[in-house]
Parts: structure tokens; C-alpha cells; sequence
């Protein structure tokens, strides 16, 4: 997902250290960012999480204090309970107050220098939503204004409220239209068996794999020895079934377009000619994250 990185690195590698970079580059509070220096209630919590997903997504802090510029000056973290797991309460909050359940990534960074007590800053970052609107359980949809969550008003701004729905109409017709099936039979192939497969992240529209285009060659290589399992179990008290699908796909050609990489297994024999009769394997990866295959 893509989310504002006031780091030097992605956010998936900021440790407690890095915390210091948002004081020294004085990021303030604001439209992206929120500090809170204790944990905060369930109610804010939610307030806080929905209002980055209805609006352009942004980074949620505990155990960060701020000065009143809004600016970091210390970050002192929060004691670690073992009671309670912060990450668990972060998420049980977001799955349990906010409907639908936005996309979000939880981080603890632990204080290296805490010795008795153990201390810790958390880092929860939301994507913008296309599933909009996100509501909370006490009914209220939030927004990102300045460095603060403030409610809709239908009643004085329905037009707003409607454009979080088309958000989420629009998002649902990208995917019927990205799920379209290319599949093509020759006739020998029309009683055969496939499965089709896609995968569909909410960076559908935005490009984030461009990366890839500079190393076709790195990618083919990976998706050779990359793994999808698919288990289903069946118990009956006298017998159990467990079915696996897993696929490493050794690919021929791949290509790279203006919208992504083409990929191609030839159905090659053991002579290593291709094999007419049989339908080529074609695999697309976009670069927005989605794929599609095969078809």
C-alpha cells in the first residue's frame, strides 16, 4: 500500500531510532500525520485510523510527544503490558469499531535503551481507502482536516459523502472489469479443466511496481521459485483430506509493456520443440500490484 513516508527508508524498516528524523526534519502533526504520546482510547483510536482511510491515507504514532508547533521533542513510547499486545488492541479497535475495516499495517519499535521496563512507540499506517466510506460504530464518518479527524455533516455536505461512495462504486467496477475472463480454447480444449487466477491489491490504478521493468530477467527468476498453496481440510472423524495447490512457474519469455510484464510458458516438449496443441501459459503482472492469469 502507499502511504506519505516522512523516512529515509520504507516504512517497513524504520526502527525506533529512526523516530528522531521527524523532529530533526521537523515534520509536524498535520493532514498525514498523527502523534499521540499516550495510548488513546478505543473511540479515538477509530476516529483517528477512519479519517486517514476516508481521505488520502496517513501515519498514526503512540508514544511521541509533540510541542505546540505539533513537532516531536521526545519519544518517550509506551510500556509494554504483557497483558495486553499492543498490536492486538490496535487491530481489535480497527476490526471492531470501523466498518468496513480499513487497509493498515502495525509496527511496535521498541526501545532499545529501556532496561526494567520495556517501552515501545507504535506506527500504524493507512492507505487511502477505496472502499470508502469507513464508518465508526458510533456512526460517524471521519476526515482528515489539518492535524485533526473532524465528521461529515450529510446534512450540510452531502456531495462530499457521495464521493466516498463513487470511490467505493468505482472501486468495485475496477474490479468486475479487471476479472473479466480472456480465457481462449482451441475446440480439442473445451472440456478441459483450469484454474484461473487473480490477484487484486488496492494499489489497483497506482503504479508501484515500476521497479520490476528494470530487471525482467530478476523477476522470471523469482516467480520460478515463488509458492501459492491453497489447503482445504476435511475431518469426519475417521478420515481426513487435505488437497495443495502450489505453483513455481518456470517461464520462457517475458517482455515488459507500458503496463507491465508479459509472461509466457510455451508448453515446450521433452525434444524441446513447442507444442502446438496445447494453449500456451500467459501470465501479465501490472505494475499497480495486480495480475491476471491465465489467459
Amino acid at each position: 500500500m502507499t502511504v506519505f513516508n516522512p523516512f529515509s527508508k520504507p516504512l517497513g524498516e524504520v526502527a525506533y531510532q529512526d523516530l528522531t528524523e521527524l523532529s530533526d526534519n521537523e515534520v509536524a502533526e498535520g493532514f498525514y500525520i498523527e502523534y499521540k504520546s499516550e495510548m488513546p482510547s478505543n473511540k479515538k483510536i477509530a476516529k483517528s485510523i477512519s479519517s486517514f482511510a476516508n481521505t488520502e491515507g496517513g501515519l498514526f504514532f503512540v508514544g511521541i510527544e509533540d510541542n505546540n508547533t505539533n513537532i516531536p521533542v521526545s519519544f518517550p513510547g509506551i510500556e509494554l503490558n504483557e497483558d495486553v499486545e499492543v498490536k492486538e488492541k490496535i487491530r481489535n479497535v480497527i476490526k471492531g469499531r470501523i466498518n468496513p475495516a480499513p487497509e493498515f499495517k502495525t509496527r511496535v519499535l521498541k526501545d532499545p535503551s529501556s532496561m526494567q521496563t520495556e517501552r515501545a512507540a507504535t506506527l500504524t499506517s493507512v492507505a487511502k481507502s477505496p472502499s470508502t466510506p469507513h464508518i465508526t460504530n458510533r456512526g460517524r464518518i471521519y476526515r482528515r482536516l489539518g492535524e485533526g479527524s473532524d465528521p461529515y455533516r450529510y446534512e450540510t455536505e452531502p456531495q462530499v459523502v457521495d464521493r466516498l461512495v463513487d470511490r467505493r462504486r468505482e472501486w468495485h467496477n475496477q474490479m468486475a472489469e479487471f476479472c473479466q475472463s480472456g480465457l481462449g480454447f482451441t475446440e480439442g480444449q473445451d472440456d478441459w479443466s483450469f484454474v484461473e487466477l487473480y490477484g487484486i491489491l488496492s494499489t489497483l490504478g497506482n503504479a508501484v511496481c515500476t521497479d520490476v521493468l528494470d530487471d525482467v530477467e530478476g523477476f522470471r527468476d523469482q516467480l520460478a521459485s515463488t509458492q501459492v498453496t491453497y489447503s482445504s481440510e476435511e475431518d469426519d472423524s475417521t478420515e481426513q483430506f487435505e488437497y495443495d495447490l502450489t505453483m513455481g512457474q518456470n517461464l520462457d519469455i517475458c517482455r515488459s509493456t507500458s503496463e507491465g510484464i508479459v509472461a509466457h510458458s510455451l508448453n515446450v516438449t521433452r525434444e524441446g520443440a513447442i507444442d502446438p496443441a496445447h494453449t500456451p501459459l500467459t501470465l501479465t503482472f501490472y505494475i499497480d500490484g495486480g495480475n491476471e492469469a491465465p489467459k
